[in-house]
């Protein structure tokens, strides 16, 4: 009974709001159906909703892109027959620590902002091979250090000097949806991708205390959970061959001008869990070729939507930017595309909460 009455509802709001909206066709806000489908083709139709919702994908994803591409050059291997500069804090290689010996210059390219005051340390760690696995840190002392832990969904957790103490306790990193319990005395931090980095940094007063920073450095660890509390041995390291699949497949027949769509969805395919809200528009997403089990099909696509995508692609990085230099002016000289990284879990184009913080980032 109470979907019949339902049903009676809808069909007179149907019939009301068509009988007033028809008096209104002429002067008001909404078309005809049959005006509406004079003004476009169905291609011109399919074009523009390919491109109205690739715009929005942009937005939404271009963190992820741009995390999962960084996280994957910051992992593989020094290429044959390169020497290790001794400013360079990268791993080279999954599921270990990179440190670097010296203090940073401006030949480093890794990081858009670093500082001259701090020795870097980066680890990449990939769950999928490792599960989940405890970070340990040696006593610092009086000593300023702090390590970023950041995964491709764009969830920053610290561990430092101020939250934790000179000498922190064992912190679990495990995937979001893992099941099980930490030891006792270790602190647990949920990750949401395949892929995590760890960006230690560690203070150094003046070039004769550099040889103690590398004493420190020993003591940073990456132990399996299985292991903890048994041989406590270091993670193994991942073999080159086993590294995480690439950010744009190889052989792809996805056009340049596409390849942003596909990057985004290799790179879905590493995030373990979505927030809530975003589930709706993971969804949408599947209309312009996306989804988190097989990636970017551009062989599925139309032609209208093809052209609607291209245009999109170019556009929304266009809106990035042009937002973004209303927070934070342009380098003279500058080629760093700061905008991009100015986004929220809650805000793809710029949370300006967010941004306001930015003096303060600590």
């Amino acid at each position: 009974m109470q979907s019949v009455r339902y049903a009676i509802w809808c069909c007179a709001v149907l019939v009301f709001t068509t009988t007033v909206f028809a008096q209104e066709y002429s002067t008001g806000p909404l078309l005809s159906p049959a005006e509406a489908t004079a003004r476009l083709t169905p291609e011109e139709a399919r074009q523009t909703e390919a491109y109205t919702l690739g715009v929005q994908t942009v937005l939404w994803g271009m963190q992820w892109v741009k995390a999962g591409a960084a996280l994957r050059g910051w992992g593989p291997a020094l290429p044959e027959r390169s020497t290790r500069l001794a400013i360079d804090p990268l791993p080279h290689g999954y599921n270990k620590f990179g440190h670097a010996k010296e203090l940073l210059t401006h030949e480093l390219k890794v990081l858009e902002t670093p500082n001259t005051e701090t020795l870097y340390s980066i680890a990449v760690i990939d769950l999928d091979k490792t599960g989940a696995v405890i970070v340990v840190h040696p006593d610092h002392g009086e000593r300023y250090f702090r390590t970023s832990v950041w995964d491709i969904y764009g969830e920053t957790r610290t561990i430092s000097q101020k939250q934790d103490g000179s000498k922190p306790p064992p912190y679990l990193i495990a995937p979001i949806n893992w099941k099980g319990k930490a030891p006792k005395g270790v602190k647990l931090i949920r990750i949401r991708s395949r892929l995590v980095t760890l960006g230690a940094h560690i203070a150094v007063y003046g070039n004769d205390d550099i040889p103690n920073v590398h004493e420190l450095h020993k003591g940073y660890q990456i132990i399996a959970l299985n292991d903890w509390g048994k041989s406590n041995n270091q993670v193994a390291e991942l073999d080159q061959a086993e590294a995480i699949h690439p950010i744009i497949r190889p052989n792809t027949k996805t056009p340049k001008e596409l390849l942003f769509f596909e990057m985004l969805g290799e790179t879905l395919k590493d995030i373990y869990e979505f927030l809530p809200g975003e589930e709706a528009f993971v969804r949408q997403v599947e209309r312009i070729g996306i989804t988190r089990r097989d990636g970017f099909d551009f062989e599925s696509l139309d032609a209208a939507t093809v052209a609607g995508l291209k245009k999109a692609a170019l556009d929304a990085q266009s809106i990035i930017e042009h937002k973004g230099q209303r927070f934070v002016a342009r380098q003279q000289g500058g080629t760093w595309m700061v905008t991009n990284d100015l986004t929220s879990l809650d805000d793809w184009l710029f949370a300006p909460r967010w941004v306001g913080n930015m003096s303060g980032a600590t």
